[in-house]
């Protein structure tokens, strides 16, 4: 066998090198095009979890300001609903004539009036957004001083048994002679409603 000569180990030798060193150069091209393929990969999962943590927030903030927005709602929806138990309570369920006769009669007692008439409707209903009420007409004539007539209706307006009440209209009547002012008179009309 023959024996390799010293410049054929020397070029074998640097064959090999040179095969080892373009094995590792590859080798490293590889991991260095994985290592950047991973480094992209997690920046960009990076941003997407900053994304992803900034819709969550905006969420939790939308949600927050829904479930404020609902507290506010069913806080205004109870509150509705007091005030529609409440205005129940001032509606009579049923407008009873002689009741209302009575007290019509004690408060024009009470300011000196004398009443020459009061009538009242049959009831009747009447509607307004959708709610149907009962409804009582009642036409009363009075006749005193006109200070007297004027405290007559004022004091209408604030009874609580008449809280339901709406005055129509008033027609007031003085006489020629202003000297002779007792003897006025007044139509009031009235409408109570019942629910």
């Amino acid at each position: 066998m023959k024996r390799l000569s010293k410049t054929a180990w020397i070029v074998l030798g640097a064959g090999i090198f040179i095969i080892g060193f373009v094995a590792l150069y590859m080798l490293y091209s590889q991991q260095n095009s994985e290592k950047q393929r991973i480094e992209n990969d997690l920046t960009l999962a990076q941003a997407e979890t900053i994304a992803t943590a900034t819709e969550k927030r905006n969420a939790e903030n939308e949600l927050t300001k829904a479930e404020g927005t609902l507290a506010q709602l069913e806080s205004d929806l109870d509150q509705a609903i007091l005030q529609l138990n409440s205005s129940k309570i001032s509606f009579p369920n049923s407008v009873e004539s002689i009741e209302y006769d009575e007290r019509l009669f004690s408060i024009a007692d009470s300011w000196g009036l004398v009443v020459s008439s009061l009538t009242a409707s049959e009831p009747g209903q009447e509607s307004a957004q959708d709610i149907t009420f009962s409804v009582t007409n009642f036409a009363i004539n009075v006749k005193g001083q006109v200070d007297d007539i004027l405290g007559f209706v004022n004091t209408i307006s604030i009874d609580p048994n008449f809280a339901s009440t709406t005055i129509r209209t008033v027609n007031l009547s003085v006489p020629g002679d202003i000297d002779v002012i007792e003897n006025a008179s007044a139509s009031i009309t009235l409408t109570i409603y019942g629910y």
